[in-house]
This record gives C-alpha cells, structure tokens and sequence, in this order.
C-alpha cells in the first residue's frame, strides 16, 4: 500500500511538482538528459522553487 510517500525517495510527500522536478531521483534523470542532449539553458538547481508543474512549465 501507497503511504503517500514517494515511491523512489521515501522522503516527501508524493506529489506531482515532487515527482516531475524535486526528488533527488528524478532531478539526477533530468541532468542525465539535459547532460546527453545539451540542454545547456535548464537548470535543475532552481526547479526546487517551483510550487507546482504549471510554475516549472512556464518558466
């Protein structure tokens, strides 16, 4: 059973803005694709100030 925690990190809340941009997991992805396709301008340090999905995709 889900406890609400995430799935990968065990640590926050599992929320959509946690899983898509803050756990340690997913951020070590997007680095990973950002590093293979040189997507030089997304910078993974900041997305932590995000309060939701639609905050990050505007930005």
């Amino acid at each position: 059973p889900n406890c609400g925690l995430c799935p990968l990190c065990k640590r926050e809340q599992e929320t959509s803005i946690h899983l898509f941009v803050k756990c340690r997991f997913t951020i070590r992805l997007w680095n990973m694709v950002i590093a293979r396709y040189g997507l030089v301008h997304m910078d993974t340090t900041v997305w932590h100030l995000h309060e939701s999905l639609f905050d990050w995709w505007d930005r």
